[in-house]
C-alpha cells in the first residue's frame, strides 16, 4: 500500500537544504550486510541521539515538519547513486505505532522503485505513506543520484489528518487511539543507553546478511519509552528489559539478548551479546 498525503513541499527548499548538507559524510543505508549497492544516508534528526550536532542548514525543513505537529523519530536524506541497488527487503519497525513517509527530492523515470510489487511513481515535493513492512526494492538506471527525504514518525491524530479521509488504514486509526503516556520506569530503562562497535566479520545469524567488511557503530537508546537498537543512527531492532542488567532483542529468528555490567556510578562498563548460545564481547565507544 502507498498513499499520497495532503501535503506538498517546496522542491526549491528541499534542494537548498540537501545541497547544504550533501558533503557531510554519509553512512550505508539499511544494514550493510543486506547486499545493497551505492545506497547511503545522512541523518538530520534522530530522536534520542542527543550527541549528534545540530545542522543549521536543516532548520527550515525541520521547522516545517514540526509545524505539522508530527512526532518525529528519524529524519534522513537517502541517496541512491547511479547504478545503485536497493535489495529486496522488508522493514521491521520498533513499534506498531511507527510509520515511514517519503518525500522525493531528485528522481526521474529511469529510477525504478517497487513496493509490494507495485512500481511507485512518486514526484519531487510530494509526501507519500508506504507500508514498508511489505517487500520493496529499487534500482537507479539513470546517471542522476536519486534523493529522498525519509521520515519515521509516531502515529498520532495529527498525522492522520494528512491522509485522504476515505483511505486511512484501519491499523493506523487504532494506533492513534493508544494512550501516549505509558507508565514505565524510564530511569531504570535509561541505564541501558550506550554506544558500541560491531566488529569486522560480524553477522546476524539467520538474517541472510553478509558478514561486515568493516566495523560498524551502533547504540541502544530509550525512545518514546521503548528501548531501541540503532545502527548508523537507523533503527534496527526493538529491545525489552528482562532484568536490570539484561535486555532481549526482538525481531531476530532466534533467542538473542545482551548482558550488561554496570559500574558503581551506574554507567555501562561492558556488554556481552548472546545469540543462539554464542557469546560475543562487544566494544563500547
Amino acid at each position: 500500500m502507498n498513499l499520497r498525503l495532503n501535503k506538498t513541499f517546496s522542491v526549491e527548499m528541499l534542494t537548498r537544504v540537501y545541497n547544504g548538507i550533501k558533503n557531510i559524510e554519509s553512512a550505508p543505508a539499511g544494514y550493510p550486510g543486506e547486499g545493497n549497492f551505492n545506497w547511503n544516508t545522512i541523518p538530520i534528526y534522530s530522536l534520542g541521539n542527543e550527541e549528534r550536532e545540530s545542522l543549521p542548514q536543516t532548520d527550515e525543513l525541520l521547522d516545517e515538519l514540526k509545524a505539522m505537529k508530527l512526532r518525529l523519530r528519524l529524519v534522513r536524506f537517502m541517496m541512491l547513486e547511479p547504478d545503485g541497488i536497493i535489495k529486496e527487503h522488508s522493514d521491521s519497525f520498533l513499534s506498531d505505532r511507527i510509520v515511514r513517509l517519503h518525500i522525493p527530492v531528485f528522481t526521474n523515470q529511469n529510477v525504478e522503485f517497487f513496493l509490494d510489487d507495485l512500481r511507485c511513481n512518486w514526484q519531487p515535493g510530494e509526501l507519500w505513506f508506504g507500508d514498508f513492512s511489505k517487500p520493496h526494492h529499487g534500482v537507479n538506471k539513470s546517471q542522476q543520484t536519486r534523493v529522498h527525504l525519509v521520515i519515521d514518525v509516531t502515529v498520532t491524530k495529527d498525522l492522520l489528518k494528512l491522509f485522504p479521509l476515505d483511505s486511512i488504514p484501519l491499523a493506523l486509526i487504532a494506533a492513534a487511539k493508544l494512550d501516549d503516556h505509558v507508565e514505565i520506569d524510564t530511569k531504570t530503562l535509561s541505564r541501558f543507553n550506550c554506544n558500541f562497535l560491531l566488529p569486522k566479520g560480524f553477522s546476524l545469524p539467520g538474517m541472510g546478511f553478509l558478514d561486515l567488511n568493516e566495523s560498524l557503530k551502533g547504540s541502544v537508546r530509550l525512545i518514546d519509552a521503548e528501548l531501541c537498537v540503532l545502527v548508523n543512527d537507523q533503527p534496527l531492532l526493538k529491545a525489552l528489559a528482562l532484568t536490570e542488567d539484561k535486555i532481549s532483542l526482538v525481531g531476530l529468528p532466534m533467542e538473542a539478548y545482551v548482558d550488561y555490567v554496570f559500574s558503581r556510578e551506574n554507567t555501562v562498563k561492558s556488554l556481552a551479546l548472546n545469540i543462539a548460545g554464542t557469546c560475543i564481547d562487544v566494544e563500547l565507544i
